[in-house]
């Protein structure tokens, strides 16, 4: 994984995108007082994914289906994820949470 400025980055973006399809590899450009960016080949971020679902406990055979369809159209490129891939399995985690909790809810009244 190498790391960059944005000057340089926006001097050489064709390198560096070349760079981390070539190396499979995060390109990390660093922004002055902003959030730094990763450039990710696409195939290496379907693979993280990948290994994310399974690291996901679903319990139940909706939030399950739910959870497929909504990689499948993550995979698609219908979806873009802005955040970091802890952030995605976080979010994902408090959105089954939440079902269940609702769920809980309904069946207690």
């Amino acid at each position: 994984m190498s790391t960059t400025t944005l000057s340089k980055a926006k001097k050489n973006l064709d390198s560096l995108l070349d760079e981390a399809v070539n190396s499979s590899e995060r390109v990390i450009i660093r922004r002055a007082g902003k959030p730094d960016i990763a450039l990710i080949p696409v195939a290496k971020l379907k693979s993280e994914l990948r290994v994310s679902r399974s690291e996901l406990v679903v319990t139940s055979a909706a939030d399950r289906k739910r959870l497929d369809a909504a990689f499948a159209e993550l995979d698609a490129g219908r979806y873009a994820w802005e955040g970091t891939l802890e952030e995605l399995k976080s979010f994902i985690a408090l959105k089954v949470k939440e079902r269940k909790s609702a769920s809980k809810t309904r069946r207690a009244t």
